[in-house]
């Protein structure tokens, strides 16, 4: 496809690829999607142009082709921005432009090959920024490539070939200044594909030299103060359930800003940036005991390009627990009293749930369900007369570890 040229010394120049020249387009020529809807700080730029288009037999332009000199017209449209920064990260977008092909390439095509479809690729197409000094850039147009679209079979019959393709991020020199001329490229090849009525294939190719003496889609004004970059990091962080804790993100620049952290979708805490450095609080119950990969994105911050979004690890563990315990009724008889042991399982920052059993020795002798971090245990009744020391357990949960505590209960006569 497209193949974009130096741009001429003391101009600035956007070579947009015309992506996908003869055997591609899209309805109404080439749109930069995948970027913001226009606002009122965009242009909308339409224009035609004219290309000579050589068919060859084969699947690269070489030797004698095999239907010269086809004038092929290229509409291309795009939506791009008014003005734009040095340094500015253009984001990355989907490009599409319409071919129109003429009736001799048509005929050659239904007649000659025994087309009924065909669709193609351009591997050489391309986008290059460049300004009035010595800075330039190019980038490649990738996936460039259009599906199979039908032959019409009728002469003189309009056929028009779409083509889309995917424009990575672009960053402009820091040092771009002056005007952005937004031009089509001198020269592009499509590698094609004709779909014959028994289904086999046909490998063909174009190549494409542009003829319209004006090769200027648009222009971009690049002024104002330059863009800023920055990178963000995070080390790895443990915390524990039911206590607040801190995720430390860092920014190799002082852009200002906010970072947001996410599990998943859902946003766990957020902070303002304060220097290099964002300190974003993190409920102690935002999270259940387990390992998470935190993703933490920045934004808000002016005149800076788009920071990376980074991952962390986040480290939840379970909380510690302790108990309290009361025994009652203050006087036990043996074979005549059942004591009670109320229990509090005391957690920081959450209510406990769970299991606590009571035992003397290895023999059980009460146990209850945890609601709202207490429970009241009713213990067998004892047979003889002592002090006896009993044993409760808490189990622990999903959220708390569990532990232990001896209370002695003394029993009469």
């Amino acid at each position: 496809m497209p193949q974009t040229h130096p741009a001429p010394k003391g101009r600035t120049r956007l070579a947009a690829a015309a992506t996908g020249a003869a055997l591609v387009a899209g309805v109404g020529g080439l749109v930069i999607a995948g970027a913001p809807a226009a606002n009122a700080a965009d242009q909308n730029l339409n224009k035609s142009f004219a290309y000579s288009c050589d068919l060859y037999d084969s699947a690269t332009p070489t030797g004698t082709p095999l239907v010269p000199n086809n004038a092929v017209g290229v509409n291309a449209r795009v939506v791009v921005p008014t003005s734009v920064a040095p340094n500015q990260l253009i984001g990355a977008r989907k490009t599409q432009i319409t071919l129109t092909m003429p009736e001799d390439l048509r005929k050659a095509t239904y007649g000659l090959l025994g087309g009924r479809k065909a669709g193609g690729r351009s591997n050489d197409a391309s986008i290059t920024i460049a300004d009035s000094g010595s800075a330039s850039l190019t980038v490649p147009i990738r996936n460039l490539a259009s599906p199979p679209v039908t032959v019409p079979s009728a002469v003189g019959a309009s056929w028009t070939i779409p083509t889309q393709g995917d424009v990575p991020a672009i960053k402009l020199p820091s040092t771009a200044t002056g005007t952005g001329t937004l031009t089509m490229p001198a020269r592009f090849t499509v590698l094609a594909q004709i779909y014959k009525a028994d289904n086999s294939k046909l490998d063909v190719s174009l190549d494409c030299s542009i003829t319209s003496t004006d090769k200027t889609l648009g222009t971009i004004a690049i002024s104002g103060t330059a863009y800023r970059d920055a990178r963000l990091t995070a080390a790895a962080t443990t915390a524990t359930y039911g206590r607040a804790s801190r995720i430390t993100a860092r920014l190799s620049a002082a852009v200002g800003g906010r970072v947001d952290a996410y599990v998943g979708t859902r946003r766990i805490g957020a902070a303002n940036v304060s220097g290099t450095t964002a300190s974003i609080p993190v409920s102690g119950t935002a999270l259940r005991p387990g390992a998470y990969t935190v993703t933490l994105r920045h934004s808000g911050a002016a005149r800076v390009n788009p920071v990376a979004a980074v991952n962390t690890r986040l480290t939840v563990r379970k909380a510690g627990s302790s108990l309290a315990a009361k025994v009652s009724p203050k006087k036990i008889r043996a074979k005549r009293t059942k004591a009670k042991v109320s229990v509090t399982v005391r957690t920081s920052g959450f209510k406990a749930t769970g299991r606590v059993t009571a035992k003397v020795g290895k023999k059980t002798v009460g146990k209850g369900t945890v609601r709202n971090g207490k429970v009241t245990i009713k213990l067998k009744k004892f047979k003889k007369k002592g002090t006896y020391r009993v044993k409760l357990t808490y189990g622990g949960s999903a959220y708390a570890n569990g532990s232990t505590k001896t209370v002695k209960v003394k029993v009469r006569r």
